[in-house]
């Protein structure tokens, strides 16, 4: 390293002895913010450096004061060589090179938010960089594509192949230990940015660690329920855990006259488990009351959608019950963000905040909690650690995954306009084939697209929630027999959970698509889709960038966009 020092001062000091008259502050200070890393590092004498340079600088006309000036401006502020993207190794050959050593995490972040046009096209970064010359530009640049290639890889960008060629491209422009560290620092930031998107669909051996974990063989082994209070179940999707999972707790409830609540996100969902439960639905309180109907057989085996368990009629069942049973969780604790935002309705004289409150206390309150999702994550774990103080999870989880077997192609595309049309030929190809397939979009506006596009290929159903009233029950009736009479079926988010296609007898559908962006369904929503129809293996997944982030719109204001920033907005309320 003490080499490379004495190389890099020889260089700084020649090249700053050979600039022009109008590049000389510049070309100054990028110099002293180059060696300084060095001496910093302790390769370098400060006092040989600062004689060296400030004989080069007297010579071609900076002023004393101007010299120091920058001189205690770079000696807080320069390129460290402590980095562990550089290898721990005194052994290797010197590597001369006259342009910037930028290697330091803080030193990349700062080049990063320097760049002066922020592109969002890595070809457009490659074309910026020819026409760069100065040094610490080129740096800048260089990371902005780097960042840009770390955040678009896998779906848009293949990093190591785009890798190579902004290495390439850049040359001698840039300096070779720089280039590895931003290569080492984008490599990082990849696997970073999948680590905290897997969050969102997974459990993470980390947050596994914090609390009871347990992987049993069959689903009927969790229904002891001794280890603890709170219980989250994981198991995949079409495994049963409502009809075997949850009638089982019911039973255990029922055996022992407990008092059993059960709720989740949709009245159509609740009333599915009313029938496999044997529960009172919310929606038949009212009714039943007018009988004659005595509360306690009301009330003692129900259950409810989340909006209206704070009502005055349901209140009470939930602040008692022995046994409360939350069926899909991870999208119970999503659907406050409609809540809040107004985007769906709550019962009569209850707000959001009411019905939050209640499920809060009723969580921490209840003698036995269970929560049941295909999809339970850490964000669904997290927010109960925020509720529970210190208090420790039984996680139940079976060995089978609900991506097991499953083929997905994905296909992504810059504009929707391009992605929806190579969606269509691939769609009308299958259909050509005599193929089935399901097809799951993002928005309503993409599937009245697909449908007139593919009607003309086959018998097509579009479901939406303004479909006529009779055709949507008829079809939500029985999906699974209903579908049989389609080539093909496009269905809007209306459909994304709660629906379990089997087609036991004879499978129908071949493949299935999904289209959407992620601007309108959350990741989690989209795996929910793909699987309704449980027995298809290969899946087509069609996207793009977003239109927002293609005008490179950039808010300021907070928005409670998704359960994260929700939670935020309830602590900093509560606190």
């Amino acid at each position: 390293l003490k080499a490379d020092a004495k190389n890099a001062l020889e260089r700084s000091v020649n090249t700053l002895r050979t600039t022009t008259e109008g590049n000389r502050d510049n070309t100054l200070n990028r110099l002293l913010y180059y060696v300084y890393g060095y001496v910093h590092a302790g390769a370098l004498d400060e006092n040989v450096m600062l004689d060296a340079m400030w004989s080069a600088a007297d010579q071609i006309g900076i002023e004393y004061q101007v010299f120091w000036d920058k001189v205690n401006r770079k000696r807080t502020n320069y390129a460290p060589l402590d980095n562990p993207f550089l290898p721990d190794d005194d052994e290797y050959t010197p590597i001369i090179s006259d342009k910037p050593l930028v290697t330091h995490p803080s030193a990349i972040w700062q080049a990063l938010r320097s760049v002066d046009t922020p592109y969002r096209d890595f070809d457009a970064c490659i074309d910026a960089l020819t026409e760069i010359s100065d040094p610490l530009e080129v740096v800048s640049m260089a990371a902005h594509t780097v960042n840009i290639l770390a955040n678009g890889a896998p779906y848009r960008y293949c990093f190591n192949d785009q890798i190579r060629t902004l290495e390439s491209k850049l040359d001698n422009h840039i300096h070779p230990l720089t280039f590895t560290a931003l290569r080492k620092w984008g490599e990082m930031t990849s696997q970073y940015i999948k680590a905290r998107a897997c969050s969102s669909v997974v459990i993470s051996d980390e947050v596994k660690a914090r609390h009871f974990y347990e992987k049993i063989d069959k689903l009927t082994d969790a229904i002891p329920m001794k280890k603890a209070r709170v219980m989250l179940v994981r198991v995949a999707m079409g495994e049963g855990k409502t009809a075997l999972f949850g009638r089982g707790v019911c039973d255990y409830a029922r055996q022992k006259k407990l008092r059993f609540a059960a709720l989740t996100h949709r009245s159509a969902l609740v009333e599915e488990m009313c029938r496999v439960l044997n529960l009172t639905s919310y929606k038949d309180v009212g009714a039943l009351l007018d009988e004659g109907e005595k509360p306690d057989k009301i009330y003692h085996y129900f259950a409810s959608c989340l909006n209206s368990i704070a009502s005055p009629y349901v209140r009470s069942v939930y602040e008692s019950c022995d046994i409360l049973f939350i069926d899909e969780a991870a999208q119970v604790i999503r659907a406050f963000v409609a809540l809040y935002n107004n985007e769906t309705s709550t019962a009569k004289d209850s707000t959001a905040k009411d019905i939050y409150d209640l499920l809060v206390e009723t969580i921490r309150r209840a003698p036995k909690v269970v929560l049941c999702d295909a999809g339970a994550n850490d964000e669904l774990i997290e927010w109960l650690e925020s509720i529970l103080d210190n208090e420790k999870v039984h996680i139940v989880e079976t060995d089978k995954k609900s991506g097991d077997g499953v083929n997905v192609n994905f296909n992504f595309a810059k504009q929707q306009l391009q992605g929806e049309a190579a969606a269509i030929d691939a769609m009308i190809d299958c259909l050509k084939q005599g193929k089935k397939i399901w097809v799951s979009v993002g928005t309503v506006k993409t599937g009245k697209l697909l449908y007139e596009a593919l009607k003309d290929y086959g018998h097509g159903f579009f479901i939406e929630s303004k479909t006529p009233t009779a055709h949507k029950n008829v079809f939500l009736a029985n999906v699974d027999k209903v579908s049989l009479n389609f080539d093909f079926v496009i269905a809007s988010p209306v459909i994304s959970c709660g629906t379990s296609i089997t087609h036991k007898d004879a499978p129908h559908f071949d493949e299935v698509f999904f289209l959407g962006d992620g601007s309108s369904v959350t990741p989690q929503d989209v795996i929910q889709m793909i699987r309704r129809v449980r027995y298809v293996k290969k899946v087509h997944v069609f996207s793009w960038l977003p239109h927002k982030m293609r005008l490179g719109e950039n808010k300021t204001k907070k928005e409670l966009a998704d359960f994260y920033n929700l939670k935020m907005y309830l602590t900093a309320n509560q606190n």
